[in-house]
């Protein structure tokens, strides 16, 4: 319910998330439930061809929605940040470029946050780099991060308050080479 309808995943990244989550044990039980929902035609190839990808079949992807409406909720707008549910507990961002870096900083009240998948990419570090620093001093419950990197230097020190944080993906080359002294 997170991702966007047609949005293409691969099958061990939604198991990683799975197992970050604490919905299942370990990478076998999360392929075992993979699969069951696959056969149930809960998921799908992406395209014939396709061996990696898949996508949730419409008709599931608007029941997910309808069932966690309020825990989850993805961002399609920049106007969606004021219709973010105060109780979200999984939220992605899909704006393709249209939303603030400022902006972003809203998210931070979302203090049961489990889950955030940012897919934007922004090309000021100066701005962006705030934005980061916040979501790890305010989002203390986050399990599950994922965003772009962009042209950030340096992650910030305040990594270290994500004790909870099972799964964490940078997108796209890194200029960093160490992570903060404070993650251990």
């Amino acid at each position: 319910a997170i991702f966007p309808k047609e949005y293409k995943f691969r099958r061990d990244f939604l198991a990683d998330i799975w197992i970050a989550q604490g919905y299942v044990e370990g990478p076998q039980e999360a392929s075992m439930c993979f699969d069951a929902l696959a056969n149930r035609s809960f998921f799908q190839k992406a395209s014939p061809q396709s061996v990696k990808y898949y996508v949730i079949h419409d008709l599931m992807h608007d029941t997910a929605q309808l069932v966690s409406k309020g825990e989850c909720f993805f961002i399609k707008h920049a106007s969606d940040l004021d219709k973010v549910p105060s109780n979200v507990r999984h939220l992605s961002i899909f704006t393709n470029g249209n939303v603030q870096c400022s902006e972003l900083k809203s998210i931070c009240n979302k203090k049961k946050l489990r889950t955030l998948i940012c897919d934007e990419s922004f090309s000021s570090a100066e701005d962006f780099e705030p934005v980061i620093n916040c979501w790890f001093k305010e989002l203390l419950k986050i399990r599950v991060l994922k965003f772009r990197v962009g042209k950030v230097r340096k992650l910030p020190e305040s990594m270290g308050n994500s004790k909870h944080l099972r799964y964490f993906c940078l997108l796209g080359p890194s200029n960093f080479g160490t992570l903060p002294s404070t993650v251990c």
